[in-house]
């Protein structure tokens, strides 16, 4: 198997922040393609091609966007210390009507 023929995929940690503070989450493969607009190995291309944006860039347009996230949360223990986990599950981009008529019912 070479380089070329490496199937890369997303582990990618997120700070999520609202009203009431922020969280730490972690999103896979199908979640970052979603957010980054770009696969893995697009994005680990880009790299190595200066004549188009850096990595860098493509992560930076996500700052300050709003979306709305279903995360899954466990708890793990181990040595009686407990551990949370935070998982995107899904994210779509915040409807801001809906939310509002949501309230309004």
């Amino acid at each position: 198997m070479t380089m070329q023929d490496y199937n890369y995929s997303y582990l990618l940690p997120v700070k999520l922040q609202d009203a009431r503070g922020t969280l730490w989450a972690t999103t896979f493969d199908d979640i970052g393609i979603h957010l980054l607009h770009k696969t893995a190995k697009e994005l680990c291309a880009l790299e190595n091609d200066a004549t188009t944006e850096t990595p860098c860039a493509v992560i930076k347009r996500l700052l300050s966007h709003h979306y709305s996230f279903t995360l899954l949360v466990s708890t793990d223990t181990y040595n009686s210390k407990s551990k949370m986990k935070v998982r995107v599950n899904k994210v779509s981009p915040v409807d801001f009507k809906a939310e509002c008529d949501a309230l309004l019912v």
